[in-house]
């Protein structure tokens, strides 16, 4: 296809009575003896093969570079810190036991009361301090109330995000809404720890959450969540991460933390890409596009692709049948003897001197006498030669000529083939990842030579004609299958041994006369050449025939009689290739 693979039908012929020209493809096929058939099976067992290709293989370095195209990224997996302002909240600086009521830099503090959320130095009596970053934490009072940060980190949906932060309570007597207005708005007495959620967002949509109580552990302890959302509809919105108390004791908050997990980026924009453009059911255009992409992509994942598409497009994938390297300009040196090696996977090379001046027939010539050796045949065209072989990977070497040293190994492609009977033309277009495209238009080719897609037409005597053993069975098998056939063109018979009848005594003569009109016939009447192949019974033959044309006393009373005729003309009809009496010397 695309790929540069190949693809073909056998030899030449008619179908269904149209003229075929035999297509590059075709003499591949016909070079190998391969029966193209066998080498497409998802095909119907009777049709035509419609193909699209470049005519030649990948070299190897276009093979590697497809492969190192569809697995190499634009960053590797990575792991970053995300930035949080005032994360310890040490930005305020308070002494023991003293905080700040609603007032906490770098955070909004949301459902304000009169005691509900900020910046606290706790005596150590209240808390176990060698669980705290610094001096201070965060204190939410009044249940319902939270600190949010917005980050300067937006969401990518290519990535991870991890929040740890330290969480827990005070001994009640500690208590800052507690300590300072027994009775107030807040719900900060108890023993039972304090209850909490913690939700990041990217934008207004929450993509992680973590929720739980701390525990009455008088001190704090991590907590770790992540991200459970990938939606690339939230690309570019801030994340944002809030705290929330719901409930229990007051709750102490420190050392908040992010971390940014990103994969490795896959690297489109250089991938080989396939296109096909084909007529679907309804009779406009449509296309697929199948790319070389992702971590481990191979050319059979290409093949799955086109494979899956089949019962909408009709088109399938193989790898091809052939590697046919690209077609080399042969110049004939004439004054250096040049050093060709030929290699394919399964053997270490074979060199062939093509002395000065060798004409390109005979380097085709030279290079097919091992065929069998090198697994490599030479085709010639027009003034290039190409390389055929069912082998993998096939290499071409040439030194010692005036234009230099040369060596290339080409590889199989992928094929893109259909039933010539399923859609109007396509079109299948391969960028490379280099960035260079080719495009090769799909044509309908043979499967194989002179087959009617249709089937052979059934014979009308399937058990054959027959045998006959004298003169007389001749003539009842030749009148069974078509006398009147037979008597009409013996008239034409009479008529140039009209023009002969004086020659009648000369067996040969008149036997030549009579095989230019029978030649004419001789493929559209059954014969038995077994009963006629021995020159005496020829001689025989040839004298019943005089004697039967001498006994008339005119050629008008031989023309008046049917039976005559056609016994005349049968027998005539009847004589066996290369003999010296022969009608078909």
């Amino acid at each position: 296809g695309g790929t540069g693979g190949t693809g073909g039908t056998g030899g030449t012929g008619g179908t269904g009575g149209t003229d075929y020209t035999a297509t590059i493809i075709d003499n591949w096929y016909s070079t190998l003896g391969l029966d193209p058939i066998s080498g497409f099976s998802r095909l119907p067992a009777s049709t035509n093969i419609a193909l699209s290709d470049r005519s030649r293989a990948f070299t190897a370095s276009e093979y590697e570079a497809v492969l190192a195209a569809a697995n190499d990224g634009s960053s590797g997996p990575s792991q970053r810190a995300l930035t949080f302002n005032n994360a310890s909240f040490e930005a305020q600086q308070l002494d023991d036991k003293k905080y700040t009521n609603n007032s906490l830099t770098g955070w909004t503090i949301g459902n304000a009361g009169s005691y509900t959320a900020g910046a606290y130095n706790p005596y150590k009596k209240y808390i176990d301090e060698s669980t705290i970053d610094g001096q201070n934490v965060a204190y939410i009072y009044q249940d319902g109330g939270s600190i949010r940060q917005t980050l300067g980190e937006t969401y990518s949906a290519d990535s991870d995000y991890s929040i740890s932060l330290a969480l827990g309570d005070t001994k009640s007597s500690g208590e800052e809404g507690g300590e300072r207005s027994e009775g107030g708005e807040g719900s900060g007495s108890g023993g039972n720890g304090a209850s909490y959620t913690v939700n990041l967002y990217a934008g207004d949509t929450l993509i992680g959450t973590r929720s739980g109580n701390t525990g009455d552990i008088d001190a704090l302890s991590d907590i770790t969540f992540s991200s459970t959302t990938k939606d690339a509809s939230l690309n570019g919105q801030a994340l944002s991460l809030e705290i929330v108390k719901t409930g229990g004791e007051e709750l102490e908050i420190d050392n908040v933390r992010g971390t940014v997990f990103t994969e490795g980026n896959n690297n489109t924009g250089n991938d080989g890409r396939w296109t096909l453009s084909y007529t679907n059911a309804s009779g406009s255009q449509s296309t697929r596009t199948y790319t070389a992409s992702g971590e481990n992509w191979s050319f059979q994942d290409l093949i799955d692709q086109v494979n899956g598409d089949t019962a909408v497009t009709g088109w399938s994938a193989q790898m091809a049948q052939i590697n046919t390297t690209r077609a080399f300009n042969y110049n004939a040196d004439s004054t250096n003897d040049r050093i060709l090696t030929l290699s394919t996977g399964s053997n270490a090379g074979t060199e062939f001197t093509i002395a000065a001046g060798t004409s390109i027939d005979d380097a085709v010539a030279q290079i097919n006498e091992k065929a069998d050796t090198t697994g490599v045949t030479a085709v010639r065209e027009g003034d290039a030669i190409r390389y055929l072989s069912l082998a993998d990977t096939v290499s071409v070497g040439l030194t010692g000529g005036a234009g230099g040293d040369f060596s290339e190994t080409y590889r199989k492609g992928v094929n893109f083939y259909r039933s010539g009977d399923f859609g109007g033309a396509g079109v299948v277009s391969f960028r490379a990842p280099d960035g260079t495209s080719v495009s090769s238009t799909m044509e309908t080719v043979q499967l194989r030579e002179g087959e009617d897609p249709e089937g052979p037409e059934e014979p009308e005597n399937p058990e054959g004609p027959g045998e006959a053993t004298n003169p007389e069975e001749a003539v009842t098998l030749l009148n069974n299958s078509g006398a009147n056939f037979v008597l009409a063109v013996v008239d034409e018979l009479i008529e140039d041994l009209n023009e002969r009848v004086s020659y009648y005594g000369s067996v040969e003569v008149s036997l030549e006369t009579a095989l230019r009109t029978a030649n004419l016939t001789e493929d559209q009447a059954l014969r038995s050449e077994e009963s006629l192949n021995k020159i005496d019974r020829l001689d025989v033959t040839a004298k019943a025939l005089v004697a039967s044309l001498l006994e008339d006393s005119s050629i008008a009373v031989l023309s008046q009689s049917n039976a005559q005729r056609g016994y005349a003309y049968e027998l005539l009809l009847n004589q066996p290739r290369g003999n010296a009496y022969g009608f078909y010397r």
